[in-house]
């Protein structure tokens, strides 16, 4: 039976193990993405436009997700767990940014 709205790959499943819940085991790892995957929404195309960023509900901790259609897939692709924010995500040819901070005016 297949379940969720994407296809989880092997490498989004060994991410999540990584950066999410380092005692799940793989199948632990990929059960938890599929039900992740059914309460994601679409947040905005990835840098580069090779795939869409997606953001599970706060219940599975708001995960951000990157997934791509592949031409040999019917379903998109869940490619990988992305890090938790976009500093930390290194994308070639566009450098990183550091967030802005607005220092109060006095008065």
């Amino acid at each position: 039976m297949i379940r969720g709205p994407f296809f989880v790959s092997p490498h989004a499943v060994r991410r999540c193990v990584e950066r999410i819940y380092p005692r799940f085991t793989y199948e632990q790892a990929r059960d938890w993405l599929i039900l992740a995957c059914e309460s994601a929404h679409y947040v905005k195309p990835s840098p580069g436009d090779k795939g869409q960023v997606w953001r599970a509900s706060r219940a599975y901790g708001r995960v951000r997700l990157f997934v791509e259609q592949l031409p040999a897939r019917r379903r998109p692709t869940l490619m990988t767990v992305l890090p938790e924010c976009d500093r930390k995500m290194r994308v070639e040819g566009i450098p990183e940014q550091s967030p802005r901070r607005r220092t109060p005016s006095l008065l």
